[in-house]
């Protein structure tokens, strides 16, 4: 049959495919709409956070370049289309990342639009059996646009990979199937070319574009004329299916060799043991993935039924049985190019992921593709359906259309907070204690701290080896000042996720708040080592303040002021990284650092005048830059509500002996190292510069009457 082009259309069926296509972007934007008003759930703003921090943009694109060929399936062209995202809107309103997923949705849609229909008309299904290619493609795109089961990848903007994956793949099968039914060879080299330029793209957004290259050999096999033998077809062309074969083999193999998964929705959950894994992949096809498509009701990240020990599990085996089925129809089908296609695609999308452990045991991302395979075996069904009976068949698929919807709005609906959605798991899994211990983080983490804790509390006393629990504890208590009791629980909580060996993203706030508890307490070598380790994972202001206050019980405050200076331009709002920045600075002791002491120390007392200490750093800085007068000043405005202190003597040292008054210097000295035998360490004081006399008042010069004829 000819090649039916990418957009080949009919002048006769241009009505039809304008009205099928209309209605599919009809149904992406009303199941997936409401996604634009959604909120940052999950773990969206942890994936945003190096985005958001970043200052050197030719650098960010360097390194991702970089780490696009040292580590290619870790994602490389997801964090490029979050960066531009970040450039064109900024991270303020999440409605721009929302608004992008349910575009590249609808841009999948369209494709597999296209692709079903490019299928169809190759197999002359209209005269074969009297099919529609437009109907057969519109049934498979309008299931796919609505399905609530794309939720997960749309609702949840760090589920981009699987959009960016399925659009790769859709696109590159498009050019592959140009290219060899291409008839003029220079335009099939540059249509191949482009495929697998999309090929690479689709390594690039995630682990399931690595069986694309599979996908072109048995598209490549299905698309021989009819009355054309398997075998001759291949001797007719061998030099392109071994090329296909070899490139097919050898991309999985190393690119896989030494992956290692990323997180995905496993937040919290220990990497199971390949048996295991292998068994609960299995189990989760049976028991969510495909009864989720079928009665999509009961949407989980956590749903009942999924963990299993072994492929003993007669669940298991039913998931393994769904896999062997679909091997065997593909055969049986295989003079049938769509059906048969869509269960390679189906069995191909549960490779590599499958059988390589990821810390998640039910993948949003991965799903999405499954359940793309799946629109196509239906929509092709439900055509043929329509052939006998046309009636019943439009009425079921009106209602099939409109239930999709409905249940998409209500799934979109429950991922537009974290509460909401911990909530539906918990509601679907009440005994499950992954579900409370992450509703007890929404809440914490959402804004209702008081009733996290509760929740969190009551949950630890059955469940102690929850690093959830640790962690949601151990936040709270921070956060109320109870720094002592939340240092235990951040110290239980890192021993475990390092046992366990849990993924980067709750090691990640483990260790942060473990250096805050830590700093908070005086364990400032504890609070630096947590602090460095967090740094390694992600950079934030609030380590990088850490890491500044650390230096400075060391006495090292050039390494504070840099730490320091690096927090302040991550977050110049943070108004307790004053003070410390303000003695980092006086404490390197050059004169243009001791200015700009001074003036923070101004801001920093309008800010915290309240507290004495503030007093106590004005004279400092007053002191330092020659001020002696105004460092005595607040000295005495400190002295009026607080008892002497060991930094209240030293200053006094300071400003006699500047004075010129070295007996009552020396017995401040003592005062200051009696109290505190560590304050010169604790708190540098160079003194080198000269004394700034108080400026005379002027009176104000007289201004006498000009004599009327000068006027």
């Amino acid at each position: 049959m000819a090649n039916a082009g990418f957009f080949n259309v009919d002048r006769a069926d241009r009505k039809l495919l304008l009205t099928t296509v209309g209605i599919v972007i009809l149904l992406v934007f009303a199941a997936h709409a409401i996604t634009i008003w959604g909120e940052f759930v999950y773990l969206d703003l942890y994936n945003l956070t190096e985005l958001r921090n970043t200052r050197d943009w030719n650098l960010f694109w360097s390194d991702l370049m970089l780490n696009s060929l040292v580590s290619p399936l870790n994602e490389p062209l997801v964090k490029v289309s979050l960066a531009i995202d970040v450039l064109s809107m900024g991270i303020r309103s999440p409605g721009v990342f929302h608004a992008i997923n349910m575009l590249i949705h609808l841009a999948n849609a369209l494709l597999l639009y296209f692709l079903v229909r490019r299928l169809g008309k190759h197999a002359d299904l209209k005269t074969r059996l009297s099919l529609e290619p437009d109907l057969v493609a519109f049934a498979s795109a309008a299931i796919f646009a609505c399905h609530p089961l794309a939720c997960g990848a749309i609702s949840y903007i760090s589920a981009r990979s699987a959009l960016l994956v399925v659009f790769n793949y859709l696109l590159s099968l498009h050019l592959f199937i140009s290219g060899f039914l291409a008839r003029d060879i220079k335009n099939a080299l540059f249509l191949y070319l482009f495929s697998y330029l999309f090929v690479l793209f689709g390594i690039w957004s995630g682990t399931q574009a690595v069986t694309i290259p599979g996908a072109f050999i048995a598209l490549a096999l299905l698309l021989k004329p009819r009355k054309t033998s398997f075998k001759s077809w291949v001797m007719d062309r061998p030099f392109e299916f071994f090329a296909q074969l070899l490139v097919a083999l050898a991309v999985p193999l190393v690119l896989l060799l030494n992956f290692t998964p990323l997180v995905g929705t496993g937040f919290g959950l220990t990497t199971l043991p390949l048996d295991q894994y292998l068994a609960t992949q299995f189990k989760v096809l049976f028991t969510y993935t495909l009864r989720c498509f079928l009665v999509p009701y009961g949407l989980s990240l956590d749903p009942p039924f999924a963990l299993a020990s072994s492929m003993a599990d007669p669940l298991s085996l039913a998931g393994l049985a769904v896999v062997l089925t679909a091997c065997f129809f593909a055969y049986r089908l295989r003079n049938s190019i769509i059906p048969c296609f869509a269960l390679i695609l189906f069995v191909l999308s549960l490779i590599p992921s499958c059988f390589v452990p990821h810390p998640e045991y039910v993948s949003i991302t991965r799903i999405y593709f499954t359940m793309g395979t799946l629109t196509i075996l239906s929509g092709y069904y439900l055509a043929r359906f329509s052939v006998m009976k046309p009636t019943s068949a439009l009425a079921a698929c009106v209602v099939i259309l409109l239930a999709l919807t409905g249940l998409s709005n209500y799934r979109n609906w429950q991922w537009h907070k974290d509460i909401r959605l911990w909530q539906s798991a918990l509601s679907m899994n009440p005994e499950s204690k992954r579900s409370l211990s992450m509703y007890a983080w929404a809440l914490e983490f959402g804004g209702s701290m008081e009733d996290g804790f509760k929740i969190a509390s009551e949950a630890y006393k059955k469940d102690k080896d929850n690093v959830i629990l640790d962690l949601i504890l151990g936040t709270y208590l921070v956060a109320d000042k109870r720094y002592e009791e939340a240092y235990k629980y951040f110290d239980e909580g890192v021993k475990l996720a390092e046992k366990k060996n849990l993924s980067q993203e709750i090691l990640f706030k483990l260790y942060s708040g473990y250096a805050e508890a830590a700093m908070k307490t005086g364990r400032f070598d504890s609070a630096f080592k947590y602090a460095e380790k967090a740094l390694r994972i992600q950079k934030t202001a609030k380590l990088l303040h850490i890491e500044g206050v650390c230096y400075l019980s060391k006495d090292n405050p050039h390494g504070a002021f840099m730490k320091l200076q690096e927090s302040y331009l991550l977050d110049k709002f943070n108004p307790d990284l004053t003070e410390p920045l303000t003695r980092a600075a006086l404490g390197c002791g050059t004169k243009q650092l001791q200015d700009l002491a001074y003036n923070m120390s101004k801001q920093a007392y309008k800010v915290h005048g309240s507290e004495p200490r503030m007093a106590l750093l004005r004279s400092y800085a007053a002191l330092e830059t020659g001020r002696l007068g105004e460092a005595l000043k607040f000295i005495k405005l400190y002295l009026s509500s607080q008892k002497p202190s060991a930094e209240s003597y030293y200053l006094l040292y300071g400003i006699n002996k500047k004075a010129g008054k070295e007996k009552e210097a020396e017995l401040f000295l003592k005062m200051a190292l009696a109290a505190d035998p560590n304050i010169r360490k604790e708190m540098r004081l160079y003194l080198n510069r000269e004394v700034v006399k108080p400026q005379a008042s002027k009176k104000p010069q007289q201004i006498e009457p000009k004599p009327k004829n000068q006027l």
